[in-house]
């Protein structure tokens, strides 16, 4: 009896040994599975959390501004956006030279370790328009809308941050008529970028009349300096009010 029993404990430690094995195998599937919904995060951000290895990266100094090393991804599992999966292409041939494929470029300061902005740009007109509604389910009434029916422009803008959105009706990609859209998220401190990115709308005037009298999005809106200008004359700059009414 006591060389069954002996059998049968040595057979109990030997399941619960292979029970532990297929629960760290599961988690540790289950994480690097994990899809990082990068609408959830606030910047910036530690480095870390959303670039675990460098080896196969695509990385270079970002366009815009050379002070920043942009990250490139364009699998589904970076890029989920408010619950919204934006990865996709215009050819699916993905050997084409180019096939209009969905991409992010998470925007980092190497000196501190920080995600300080990302760039996300679809090509597809499905992914451009769950982008879109996300935005506005998410962030709510902008604080600069143009309404252009061909090439619209969109601001949303809080005390940390600021989302630079851009969507094309009438973008030809590959023969395909489609709807693209850039969305830029840079924390507010980048005021050179952002006022770079908002060179094509009056956003840029308005920003460098808020630091002209140093005031803040608290006290002096976009609104307000479309009305101001509007005063004195300039009433072009009610365009950028169009959609916030």
């Amino acid at each position: 009896m006591k060389s069954y029993s002996g059998k049968r404990k040595i057979k109990c430690k030997m399941k619960k040994k292979i029970i532990v094995f297929f629960n760290c195998v599961i988690l540790l599937q289950s994480c690097n599975s994990q899809k990082n919904d990068l609408g959830t995060f606030n910047l910036p951000l530690n480095k870390s959390i959303l670039i675990k290895n460098e080896i196969d990266l695509n990385k270079r100094p970002f366009i815009y501004d050379p002070n920043l090393i942009a990250y490139e991804f364009s699998s589904s599992k970076m890029l989920i956006y408010n619950n919204n999966d934006l990865s996709n292409s215009i050819n699916n041939d993905v050997s084409e030279t180019y096939c209009g494929k969905n991409y992010i470029n998470l925007l980092v300061n190497e000196k501190v370790k920080k995600i300080e902005g990302y760039q996300l740009h679809t090509y597809t007109k499905e992914e451009s328009q769950k982008l879109f509604n996300s935005l506005k389910k998410k962030l709510g009434l902008p604080n600069y809308d143009d309404l252009d029916k061909i090439d619209r422009h969109i601001v949303w803008e809080n005390e940390n941050e600021i989302y630079i959105f851009n969507i094309g009706y009438n973008s030809i990609i590959q023969n395909t008529k489609t709807d693209e859209a850039n969305l830029a998220v840079l924390i507010t401190q980048l005021d050179k970028l952002i006022m770079h990115l908002n060179s094509t709308t009056f956003y840029e005037s308005y920003l460098k009349e808020r630091k002209k009298q140093n005031k803040n999005l608290k006290n002096y809106s976009y609104f307000v300096f479309a009305q101001e200008q509007n005063n004195k004359g300039n009433n072009y700059y009610l365009k950028g009010i169009k959609g916030i009414k």
